[in-house]
């Protein structure tokens, strides 16, 4: 599994979090993919592989976006393939149970961290 070995426990902190929310969006090809968002300073519950858990009219979505926004800037910074992002997240898990990681907010130059990185 993506995560194994980043098992960290911190309890509380997982009813505390945002859920994040998957949106499906068309690309100027039509074609169907999906995205979330990690916002600066907010700890975050994301799925491990969305590919696997979230359907759209009953079919798998396999094009998956991670949007990285500022609040402080008030914008979007970045936004690149999601399990490509999420690899680069590793360092920031705080748990992961049932195929979701719990991220922990991250600074901005954190998130400016993880974009030079990219």
């Amino acid at each position: 599994m993506l995560f194994d070995g980043y098992e960290k426990i911190d309890n509380g902190r997982w009813e505390n979090a945002y859920i994040a929310s998957p949106k499906v969006y068309n690309n100027d090809y039509g074609e169907v993919f999906g995205a979330f968002a990690l916002t600066e300073e907010v700890d975050t519950i994301f799925p491990i592989d969305p590919r696997k858990s979230i359907l759209l009219d009953e079919k798998k979505i396999s094009d998956w976006k991670m949007a990285m926004v500022s609040t402080s800037k008030a914008e979007v910074l970045f936004a690149g393939d999601y399990n490509r992002i999420m690899d680069l997240l590793k360092e920031y898990i705080v748990e992961n149970k049932d195929e979701h990681v719990l991220i922990r907010g991250l600074s901005l130059s954190e998130i400016e961290g993880i974009i030079t990185k990219y």
